[in-house]
């Protein structure tokens, strides 16, 4: 049905919110039909806001994320008073970007809005990290490295199992914590890889080089990662990351380094 002036009103204020916000704001109906998007939603389509509004949304969805986006528009169609969706746009050279997105009805019309963020950059990390899982696992054929994954929010660490053989302890005794790390290293390194998690969420990424073991049985070892996902505020939600034994580099930076200092 017709807007009334003061839904219109409430309209154009949230709209002008959202994209004071750089979010990706657009409205439709029941039928599909973009009503209005926002400049951010359609530069990122590589289109301007006019080609877009009109249009019908399942004409720019890849095709594989078109069945949810109509589960999506029936729940809202039926009375849900929300839903949360993520799919990926196809854009005018063959390319595609991934968006998460909230939508809600708008009371008293049949129409609905939804606010959003491009997440394309999170789904090319984690399609790198599954890809450098495999050339890891096919290249070094032993615990030499492993992978790490940190929930921001409960601070906690989870561990691929050869990251025990890494660290030198037994699966149980995995840190859950970053600083729990310490507990594990060599004392004049402890400080440094147990404060690690402040300046991994204040910077965005870490690289922590520390030893574990002592003496003859010393190996160097390096803690490195980033963060791989946030919210709308830009508050770090997730980070993955490798733990690595480079002792063998270590070593042969050391053999490289006396032979620069001794061969004449």
């Amino acid at each position: 049905g017709p807007m009334t002036a003061a839904q219109a009103a409430r309209l154009a204020g949230m709209a002008a919110t959202r994209s004071a916000e750089v979010e990706l704001f657009s409205l439709a109906g029941q039928d599909g039909l973009l009503r209005e998007v926002n400049d951010a939603f359609a530069q990122l389509l590589g289109q301007t806001a006019a080609e877009v509004n009109g249009r019908s949304l399942l004409e720019l969805v890849h095709p594989e994320d078109v069945p949810p986006i109509i589960a999506g528009l029936a729940a809202l169609h039926d009375g849900a008073s929300e839903v949360m969706l993520e799919n990926r746009f196809m854009l005018g050279d063959g390319r595609t970007v991934h968006l998460q997105w909230v939508a809600r009805p708008l009371p008293g019309t049949d129409l609905w809005w939804a606010a959003g963020r491009d997440t394309t950059e999170f789904h090319r990390l984690l399609g790198q990290r599954r890809d450098l899982g495999a050339r890891l696992e096919l290249a070094l054929g032993q615990a030499t490295a492993a992978m790490w994954d940190l929930d921001v929010r409960a601070e906690r660490l989870s561990w691929e199992p050869q990251a025990a053989e890494v660290l030198g302890v037994a699966t149980s005794s995995l840190p859950v914590r970053f600083e729990d790390i310490g507990a594990v290293v060599q004392t004049a390194d402890a400080p440094a890889v147990s404060g690690a998690f402040r300046p991994l969420i204040d910077d965005g990424a870490i690289e922590v080089a520390f030893r574990v073991g002592d003496g003859a049985t010393t190996r160097y070892l390096s803690l490195r990662g980033k963060v791989l996902d946030r919210d709308r505020r830009g508050r770090a939600l997730r980070a993955v990351g490798l733990i690595v034994d480079v002792t063998a580099e270590k070593a042969m930076e050391e053999q490289m380094l006396r032979m620069v200092m001794s061969d004449a």
